[in-house]
């Protein structure tokens, strides 16, 4: 977020893996959401969590995981919320993925970090729905990662950097 707000680490939903899920539960908050078009969020029925903030969808886990909370209950679920054959009856409610509904036109509607994630998924050629986390600082892990810790955290991971200024600019430009 070039606004210097939270920077996310983020992943398309399909291509979820009990070793994606356990390296961004490492590097970030933990707090894991799972960015879909609202027409996902409607056909599975998820509503939001609360009143004041219609973007956060109900915490949901696929029928079948364990507890939910481990990366391969977590990866099974996210998979599972970017599967075009998933039903709203494949989840059980409350759970440890957070939906977030994100604009059905990406950042050239709102340009905030679920429709950009949902846009990198989408230019990556995979299913409209991606997890994402915000990536906490190592010098100091009270806080979220800024900066040239960023850099240095994609340098080292070998991950791009992409702004929502730039998905922006090239969604235009496409």
């Amino acid at each position: 977020d070039d606004s210097g707000g939270d920077s996310n680490l983020v992943f398309a939903a399909d291509a979820a893996t009990p070793r994606l899920l356990a390296f961004m539960i490492r590097h970030t908050s933990g707090y894991v959401r799972v960015a879909l078009p609202s027409t996902e969020c409607e056909r599975l029925n998820l509503p939001p969590m609360c009143h004041r903030n219609t973007a956060l969808c109900v915490s949901v886990d696929v029928r079948g995981t364990g507890t939910g909370i481990s990366a391969s209950d977590r990866a099974r679920t996210i998979a599972a919320l970017a599967s075009g054959t998933s039903e709203a009856s494949d989840f059980q409610r409350p759970g440890h993925v957070v939906p977030l509904e994100a604009s059905t036109d990406g950042v050239l509607d709102r340009p905030g970090p679920a429709e950009a994630a949902v846009d990198l998924a989408s230019l990556a050629g995979r299913r409209r729905a991606a997890a994402l986390c915000e990536i906490v600082s190592r010098r100091n892990p009270a806080l979220m990662a800024r900066g040239v810790e960023l850099i240095e955290f994609a340098v080292e991971h070998g991950l791009p950097i992409i702004s929502i200024d730039e998905l922006v600019a090239y969604r235009r430009r496409t």
